[in-house]
């Protein structure tokens, strides 16, 4: 390709403004050019420290039926300056390149002239490798003189943990004689061996939380049965004081417990008070998605003036979809200017495109549009009129578009 489609595509991965699907589907086309100069582009845009840019690339690499033997050395530049979060993707797509991704990390691992923060990540990976020289270089972490920090001998029995699937915990003496009696084994035993271990601590794990959550499930009925018999023996401002409080709780069904209470107030004709209201508008940056959505509806239906304008400022680190839809109807019902760039944004996002696309609807037909909004809008509805006749997508390119795009969308 031209070297201006590669700086197209890298300019593309490189603005964090695109929706992370378009910047992946960037990320994907230098993969399946597999040149050098695409390889070059990917591993210049790893070593950035941009740790949402590596996020996207890493989700490409996740994707992609191999993973280049050139990517080894800008994973392994990652896993020595990324924050803990990257080092299991990181640690995935290493052992996916064999040789190269191992080697490297052992010598990172093993290098006692670099820091701590430096080495934990490669430790870390050492454990996705199912090999035996993988297991020795962790083993050696703890036998070499003098010992290794604390941080380094805790993460190397960590990485020993999910490499074998035995469970010894922190400590060292434990480790070494286990690999004392596998370290001759064939590379097949030895295979076979972590596989059953690991087979039998995933059963006794899901066994485990499986009946955790029955019981969380058990009480947490029976929590929100005991708190409706309790609501209705106070009287109506207490009862709304308790409600607040509620919403607050620290277990996320009892806060949905207490937002259907708001929501059977609405249907009972009762304003609830300022203070639940006050803490409705807290739940919209609720780590729950529901509650982020029932919330927003609620003060909706309240008529909270300036909730459009609160939505739209959440909006951009908004990244679950459905939460997003909802949101994007709430703004089309008060379409204002200020909501210009964050519908143009979700336009360009599969799964939102149609949301969008009513919503900048709304604004034309409130007036509400900048000058020159046809050249932002245009390119981006003919793609995706291209890609499926959506209702709200025909609308806005037929108010955006030229005669040629009208007789499109009129067929």
């Amino acid at each position: 390709p031209a070297d201006d489609d590669l700086l197209w595509l890298e300019a593309i991965l490189q603005s964090s403004s695109n929706a992370p699907e378009i910047r992946r589907g960037a990320a994907e086309r230098l993969l399946r050019l597999d040149t050098d100069a695409s390889h070059r582009i990917l591993d210049r845009l790893l070593r950035t420290g941009d740790e949402q840019q590596a996020m996207v690339i890493l989700d490409a690499l996740e994707a992609h039926d191999q993973v280049p033997l050139e990517m080894a050395e800008p994973l392994l530049f990652v896993l020595q300056a990324s924050q803990s979060s990257l080092h299991s993707p990181v640690s995935r797509l290493l052992a996916r390149t064999g040789r190269p991704g191992l080697e490297g990390a052992i010598a990172i691992a093993s290098d006692t002239n670099r820091s701590d923060q430096e080495r934990v990540g490669a430790v870390y990976a050492l454990g996705s490798f199912r090999e035996p020289a993988s297991a020795q270089a962790l083993i050696d972490l703890l036998q070499v003189e003098p010992a290794e920090s604390e941080t380094i001998i805790n993460e190397v029995c960590l990485s020993l943990e999910r490499l074998s699937g035995v469970r010894y915990g922190a400590r060292p003496q434990l480790w070494i004689r286990w690999w004392d009696q596998y370290r001759d084994k064939p590379l097949d035993k030895l295979l076979q061996i972590m596989v059953q271990n690991l087979s039998e601590q995933l059963a006794d794990e899901s066994g485990r939380v499986d009946e955790l959550h029955t019981t969380v499930d058990m009480l947490s009925r029976r929590l929100q049965e005991l708190y409706s018999e309790y609501l209705l023996t106070l009287d109506p401002e207490r009862r709304q004081q308790a409600i607040a409080q509620l919403l607050d709780d620290p277990m996320v069904q009892i806060r949905l417990f207490a937002v259907s209470q708001v929501e059977r107030l609405l249907r009972n004709a009762q304003r609830p008070s300022d203070e639940v209201v006050l803490k409705l508008n807290h739940r919209l940056s609720d780590d729950e998605p529901e509650l982020r959505i029932r919330s927003a509806k609620l003060l909706g239906d309240l008529g909270v003036e300036d909730l459009p304008q609160r939505l739209a400022a959440l909006m951009p680190s908004e990244v679950n979809p459905n939460v997003n839809l909802a949101w994007l109807a709430i703004l089309e019902s008060s379409p204002r200017p200020e909501f210009f760039d964050e519908a143009i944004r979700h336009l360009q996002d599969p799964e939102l495109a149609d949301s969008a696309a009513r919503l900048l609807t709304a604004m034309h037909d409130a007036e509400a549009l900048p000058d020159g909004w046809q050249q932002k809008v245009q390119p981006i509805a003919r793609q995706s009129f291209e890609g499926g006749h959506a209702p709200g997508m025909i609308c806005l390119l037929a108010l955006a578009g030229d005669q040629e795009d009208l007789a499109s969308v009129q067929l």
